[in-house]
């Protein structure tokens, strides 16, 4: 159960308050936000499929989709990374970061998070 809500038999109630408050974890994202993620993931694409052995795109693209909250498929990307750019310490270094834990947004550790902010 969640902190705001309660539970009694059949019976939901809601904390209005509670309920409220954990609103504020929600991330709503702005159609600009959603039209800066599809045109850098095009960009991000296309960077590694002109240039599969260049290891800061590959980086660039799995923290582009960890910042919009898809995991998986920043794990892919940079598994592919490590395939494609095997002698790169950044790379491996950005993979074990990613597969640390599911459920922690390491965001800030990024280092290509600038790109994304702009």
């Amino acid at each position: 159960m969640s902190a705001g809500m309660a539970s009694s038999g059949t019976a939901t109630s809601v904390d209005p308050k509670g309920y409220l408050t954990s609103l504020d974890s929600v991330v709503i994202k702005s159609d600009a936000e959603i039209g800066d993620i599809k045109r850098a993931r095009l960009l991000f694409d296309s960077l590694i499929k002109s240039n599969p052995k260049h290891a800061p795109g590959w980086i660039a693209a799995a923290c582009l989709e960890e910042h919009a909250g898809k995991m998986v498929a920043a794990r892919k990307l940079i598994k592919q990374g490590c395939e494609n750019c095997p002698k790169s310490e950044d790379v491996w270094l950005e993979a074990a970061r990613l597969h640390v834990r599911n459920d922690f947004f390491f965001s800030d550790l990024c280092p290509y998070s600038h790109l994304l902010a702009e």
